[in-house]
Parts: C-alpha cells; structure tokens; sequence
C-alpha cells in the first residue's frame, strides 16, 4: 500500500519542531561553554592568586646589613683531622681525633651563627681518605679549607702550615687566625710555616689538592699540659678567634675582588 503523503500543514510543523529542537540544543551548548569558561577562569585564579585573610599584616624582609651581603655564597670546609681507625697521635689516653673533632664542631656552630655556610669532611668519629676530604671541599667549592690537627713530640704552642706556593689570600687566611689565637692566648706562637717539616719544597696533600685558599692548623702539643689545658678551657673562644679571622680574611679579599685589586686565588 503506498505511504501516504504529509500534508502542507504537517510538514510545516515538522520543520517548527527541527527548529526548536536545534535552538534547545545551541542553547545548551552555549551554557555549557560559559560554565566551563567559569571554571578554568576560577583554576587559573586560585593558581595564581594567594588569598590573604583580612587585617592580616604582611611580614616585611628583614633588611640584609653590609656584612650579611658579604657573606652570601660564602663556604668553609672544616676538616677535622684523623678519625676513626686513625688516631692521630695520642698520649695518657687522649686521642688527636677527638680533641679534632671537638674544636671542630666548636667551629662549625660559631661560624653558623655568622651566617657562613660550613660544610663539614667529618662530623662524627669516621674514617676519610685525604682525597676525599679534599673532594668535600671541592665539590662544595668551598672559599677556604681549614684542616685542624695536633702536634706531638719536643715543643709547644700553636702553629699552621700553609702551601708552598701559597698566594697571598692563603697567606693572610693563616697570619689573621694566628694572631686571634693569640689574643685569646696560647703557650707558644710558632708562626706559619710552608710546605712541610720535611722542607724541599713538598707539601701536605690537603694544601697541595684543595682548590682553595687552605691551612692545617696544629692546635698545640697532645704532650703538653699547658696546650692541653688551654684547649680544653678555650675551646668556644677559640672557636670565635678562629671564625672571626675567616670571616676578616674574607671580607678584606671579596673587597679586593669587587674592586679588582685583589692577588688571591
């Protein structure tokens, strides 16, 4: 049987209900682009805004001083001498690591407080290579190595060696810390010394492979009663001694460099 034909009528309202349904639908998509617009508008907002609670004060940045401004990136590899397995030299008991270790912290504590970056080769009683120890300071490109160990044998009183070659930053580094022990006050100045007590031109492996400006620091005679007295009742003070001649020494040559004056490193 054949279909029947849509009347004119019919047809016309077919083509009304097309074209409602099409406006319901662009109507709905049109919401829904503004409501997701909406949302990634907010995303990005509260990405990007940080929302302060009302009546909050906001906290000022504290105004960095002259000296702190010299400080920033400035580094000092402390390495106490010996440990573990390795005494050092010893007498009555007492081991050179120990006393090492314990000036060392001292140390490492005073400079902190002066805002000076410290990294430390050894900060308990542990065994290191003296190229490992050189390795610290060079990987944290340390701006001095300060090596601290004891003497032993016939004599007293401080001293510290330097390298051979020593530029004149090295130089000072040991003349400044020399003269703060001394004020703080020790059995025996014994001055700064280059190379090593074998002369010849050689030199202590940590001098001779730090990439900076470096000493080893003899922090009296483990055999004398005076040094050992003097260690054991001074160690804070000469702690500070120490750290202020650090931060002397590098302040004077970093005003040096900022000018290009300077003949260090």
């Amino acid at each position: 049987m054949a279909a029947r034909r849509k009347s004119a009528k019919e047809k016309a309202l077919d083509s009304a209900i097309r074209m409602a349904s099409c406006g319901i639908m662009l109507a709905f998509v049109l919401i829904g682009i503004q409501m997701f617009s909406g949302f990634v508008e907010t995303k990005l907002m509260a990405q990007n805004e940080v929302v302060k609670p009302e009546n909050t004060p906001l906290l000022e940045t504290p105004a960095i001083t002259d000296t702190e401004e010299e400080q920033t990136g400035f580094t000092v590899c402390i390495d106490a001498g010996h440990g573990g397995k390795d005494n050092g030299c010893d007498y009555k008991g007492r081991y050179e690591k120990d006393d090492n270790l314990t000036l060392a912290l001292a140390l490492q504590e005073y400079l902190q407080s002066q805002n000076v970056k410290v990294v430390m080769t050894r900060d308990d009683d542990s065994f290191l290579k003296l190229s490992a120890r050189c390795r610290v300071s060079n990987d944290a490109k340390a701006d001095y190595y300060i090596s601290l160990h004891r003497n032993k044998g016939e004599g007293y009183g401080i001293e510290s060696w330097i390298y051979s070659n020593a530029n004149d930053e090295s130089i000072s580094l040991a003349e400044n810390i020399m003269k703060g022990l001394e004020t703080v006050g020790i059995s025996r100045n014994r001055g700064v010394s280059y190379g090593t007590s074998e002369g010849n031109g050689s030199d202590y492996y940590v001098n001779s492979h730090s990439n900076a400006p470096s000493l080893i620091l003899e922090m009296g005679f483990i055999n004398s009663s005076e040094d050992n007295k003097l260690l054991d009742d001074q160690k804070e003070a000469y702690a500070k001694a120490i750290g202020d001649a650090i931060i002397e020494t590098y302040q004077a040559y970093q005003q040096d460099k900022k000018t290009g004056d300077s003949s260090g490193l």
